[in-house]
């Protein structure tokens, strides 16, 4: 009876433990299936104002200006 109480009490210890290890080595995976979620693709239309927000110096400004034209 002791024996069984024990692997229970180990089972219980080291799921947890093993969860956390699966989840942290699959954390990649989990957050970029998070942010293609958070994509909305729409259409692009006119518009009468262009917000550029902070990012890139290199990339942003020409992006911008190419739908800008």
């Amino acid at each position: 009876m002791a024996r069984i109480f024990t692997r229970k009490r180990l089972f219980l210890c080291v799921s947890p433990i093993l969860l956390v290890a699966i989840l942290y080595a699959s954390r990649f995976k989990i957050l970029a299936g998070i942010g293609d979620a958070l994509v909305i693709h729409d259409r692009l239309e006119t518009s009468d104002i262009i917000f550029l927000l902070n990012g890139d110096p290199t990339v942003r400004p020409y992006q911008a200006a190419k739908l800008f034209h």
